[in-house]
């Protein structure tokens, strides 16, 4: 999919360079995201990407039924949110406001991120396999 990358194996080291230049892809590209894939195939147990995310994109409301979220901030500024399934509010965290961001989404919870400077940048850790069925994206 445009804007997806994907390393061939485990271990490859990245710099600020790599992360700058996620950021420009973000932004020229259509979507307005840009996702360097650490894991070399979808069925890895573990499932480690560097997401870039402009302040064009509206990123979806999602939901993953049967696995946890997490993200850790690298550069940026931005609102993560959570939902119940009725649409109210749980959560509010904000990303890039200090030093450093940790948030955890649950399995079966509604979140989503809305980006406030121009890219949005964080690590995102998944269970894997990922398939078609591993995100649900919702509208209230």
């Amino acid at each position: 999919a445009e804007g997806v990358y994907h390393c061939r194996s485990w271990g490859n080291p990245l710099g600020s360079r790599t992360v700058e230049a996620l950021g420009t892809l973000a932004l020229s590209s259509r979507s307005g995201k840009a996702r360097l894939c650490m894991h070399p195939s979808s069925i890895d147990a573990e499932q480690q990407m560097l997401v870039a995310i402009s302040s064009t994109c509206a990123d979806r409301i999602h939901l993953h039924p049967n696995k946890a979220e997490t993200l850790l901030l690298v550069d940026g500024r931005g609102i993560h949110l959570t939902y119940d399934l009725d649409g109210t509010e749980l959560r509010r965290t904000a990303l890039g406001h200090d030093d450093f961001t940790y948030v955890n989404t649950q399995p079966g919870i509604p979140h989503h991120v809305l980006v406030e400077s121009e890219v949005l940048i964080f690590w995102e850790f998944i269970r894997g396999p990922f398939g078609p069925d591993s995100t649900v994206f919702i509208e209230f």
